[in-house]
């Protein structure tokens, strides 16, 4: 029983309390991607690093530069929409659909049931080896 509740423990840790809860580069790409007509302020189809700032607190100047394709210092919707692309992944804080959650319970499953299993077995052969030995 202590073997499952430190393993579910251990898998439901939230690594943000670890890390100081800093945002992930894609978090960033998602505020902005989804709030770009009200970040781009003069309305040019661009966003500049001092439009960012004034909406998205703790966004930094790497970070916004990462996304940046065409080096102008400036960010379209299609470099976040390739920004978001290539760092999607279950991790990130802003989970997008519900495949990712679907994925953890998949796991957190399968993993239930190796435990489980491997459980059952040890119980298994620890009645297997006291029949035997009450019999001699």
């Amino acid at each position: 029983m202590i073997l499952i509740i430190t393993i579910f423990t251990l898998t439901t840790f939230n690594v943000n309390s670890i890390n100081g809860n800093k945002e992930k580069p894609i978090d960033y790409a998602y505020a902005m991607y989804d709030s770009f007509e009200t970040i781009d302020v003069n309305g040019d189809d661009l966003i500049t690093l001092q439009e960012a700032q004034s909406l998205i607190a703790g966004l930094d100047r790497e970070t916004f530069l990462s996304f940046d394709r065409d080096n102008n210092q400036q960010l379209s919707e299609e470099e976040l929409q390739l920004a978001i692309k290539e760092l999607s992944t279950c991790g990130s804080q802003l989970q997008r659909g519900c495949s990712c959650a679907v994925n953890k319970v998949q796991t957190w499953i399968s993993d239930f049931i190796a435990i489980l299993f491997s459980m059952t077995i040890l119980l298994f052969m620890g009645t297997t080896h006291n029949k035997t030995n009450s019999i001699k």
